[in-house]
């Protein structure tokens, strides 16, 4: 891969690594106020693609599709090439599933 294309990569996608709601804090809105407001901030500063991953055991993927997100199957990649012209993806381990934006 060009290098050009390698730092459009680093600098266009980021990763949501982990929201975490105490218990008795869940429903309340609070893990969707700190999504909605990461990926804001994300896409303000020019990011074009933000992702992260989950177990596909836990349910969450409706919870992230009602966030805007496009929720792959288990297992599945994204691709780089298809968003960003980039001949790369991301891919996760067996039994977890990716979300994109």
């Amino acid at each position: 891969m060009p290098q050009p294309q390698a730092l459009l990569g680093t600098i266009a996608v980021i990763k949501i690594c982990g929201v975490a709601v105490a218990e008795p804090a869940r429903g309340s809105g609070i893990g969707t106020t700190l999504i909605s407001a990461c990926t804001g901030l994300y896409f303000q500063l020019g990011y074009l693609l933000a992702y992260g991953q989950f177990d596909a055991r836990g349910g969450l993927a409706p919870y992230y599709m009602r966030l805007g997100f496009d929720v792959h199957a288990p297992g599945a990649a994204i691709s780089l090439d298809e968003r960003l012209g980039l001949p790369v993806g991301i891919a996760t381990m067996p039994g977890d599933q990716l979300f994109a934006r």
